[in-house]
């Protein structure tokens, strides 16, 4: 039914991968998305590659059983 009603659909944030993606709509809940857009590049280069970087080496398995998932 929604794909018939809206068959084009695009995502307005720009994002490069998965976990930009999620940090982005994390973001765009407190403001517009074009506002998240102008901003999100700096905050990629000051925050997220750093923490991007370091994320690749934690144990996901072990947090998801932490966190009773």
């Amino acid at each position: 039914m929604l794909k018939k009603a809206y068959p084009i659909v695009k995502c307005e944030l720009n994002f490069k991968n998965k976990f930009q993606l999620c940090i982005s709509a994390i973001l765009s809940a407190q403001t517009t998305d074009k506002k998240v857009n102008e901003v999100f590049d700096a905050y990629i280069v000051e925050i997220l590659l750093p923490f991007e970087k370091r994320i690749g080496k934690l144990n996901i398995p072990s947090i998801a059983a932490s966190l009773y998932f």
